[in-house]
């Protein structure tokens, strides 16, 4: 299913998906032409920018149209996806936590 996947990145074909787009993918959201989306966190919410600005941070998109800035530049959610996918945890399972942490 790879050559399906590589026709439209942005969809999900047999449970597989890109979890950061590839540059042909990237997309307006909505009415909002300025805000790009490229990446997917889940099948309801996918990481955006700001294309108008020199320093963009990421913008959350939920499905239902919400939309949740965040002060995270777009390469470290970048890195953290690829950590995560390689199986390098970002955040520590909650049970690996210190109590103050949860």
């Amino acid at each position: 299913h790879l050559p399906l996947l590589m026709g439209s990145p942005d969809d999900s074909v047999g449970g597989s998906c890109f979890y950061v787009f590839p540059a042909r993918a990237l997309e307006p959201v909505g009415a909002r032409r300025a805000i790009l989306r490229f990446a997917r966190v889940d099948k309801n919410c996918a990481a955006c920018v700001d294309a108008r600005l020199p320093e963009p941070s990421i913008i959350y998109v939920e499905r239902h149209g919400e939309h949740i800035e965040d002060d995270e530049h777009p390469l470290s959610f970048v890195a953290d996806t690829i950590c995560n996918l390689a199986g390098q945890r970002v955040v520590p399972p909650s049970y690996l936590r210190e109590p103050d942490e949860q």
